[in-house]
C-alpha cells in the first residue's frame, strides 16, 4: 500500500490522474444539480444568493481545472506520450509523480475554500466587493488554483522533455539507418 503512493509508473500515474479527474468531474456534476434545483424551483430558495453565485464558480473551476485538465491532459498524456514515443516511462518520472500529488492536494485545498465561510462569493471574474471579502477561502482558493497552475507546467515540462528527447534520439537513430542502406 505504501509502495504505491511513490510508484513512478506512467500508467499507474495516468490512471490517478483519470481517478482524481473523475473525483472533481462527481464534485462538479454534484454543484451543477445544485444551480439545477434552484432553478428548477423559482419561488422555493434553497441557497442563499452568495451561497449561489459561489456554487456556480466552484462549478466552473471543479470542472475546468480539476476535471478536463487531469483526465486529458494527466491520465491520457501520462499513458500515451511514452507508448506513442516508444520508451518505457518519461524522462522525469519522479517530477510526474510531484506533479500527480501537486493536482490531488489542489483538489482537496478547493474543496475546503468551499466549505470555509460558505465559499468565496468572486464569480468568474474573481472580483470581489472588498466589503464583503473573506480572506480565508478566497486565499485558499488562490492557493489551489496555484497548486493546480504548477502541477499543470510540471507536467508539460515533462511531456515536453520526454517528446523532445526521445524523439531527437529516434530521428539520429532513423537517419543513420537510413544512411546505411543508401
Amino acid at each position: 500500500m505504501l509502495s504505491s503512493l511513490y510508484n513512478t509508473n506512467h500508467i499507474y500515474i495516468g490512471v490517478i490522474y483519470i481517478i482524481i479527474g473523475l473525483i472533481g468531474g462527481s464534485l462538479g456534476f454534484g454543484l451543477s444539480v445544485i444551480i439545477r434545483l434552484e432553478l428548477s424551483l423559482p419561488g422555493f430558495n434553497n441557497v442563499s444568493a452568495i451561497n449561489y453565485n459561489s456554487i456556480i464558480m466552484f462549478h466552473g473551476l471543479l470542472m475546468i481545472f480539476f476535471m478536463i485538465m487531469p483526465i486529458l491532459i494527466g491520465g491520457f498524456g501520462n499513458v500515451l506520450i511514452p507508448i506513442l514515443i516508444g520508451c518505457n516511462d518519461m524522462i522525469f518520472p519522479r517530477l510526474n509523480l510531484f506533479s500527480l500529488w501537486l493536482s490531488f492536494f489542489s483538489l482537496i485545498l478547493i474543496c475546503l475554500s468551499l466549505l470555509i465561510d460558505s465559499g468565496v462569493n468572486a464569480g468568474w471574474t474573481f472580483y470581489v466587493p472588498l466589503s464583503k471579502m473573506n480572506y480565508s477561502s478566497i486565499d485558499l482558493l488562490f492557493f489551489s488554483l496555484h497548486l493546480a497552475g504548477l502541477s499543470s507546467l510540471f507536467g508539460a515540462i515533462n511531456f515536453i522533455s520526454s517528446i523532445l528527447s526521445i524523439s531527437s534520439f529516434s530521428l539520429l537513430y532513423l537517419f543513420n539507418f537510413i544512411e546505411l542502406f543508401s
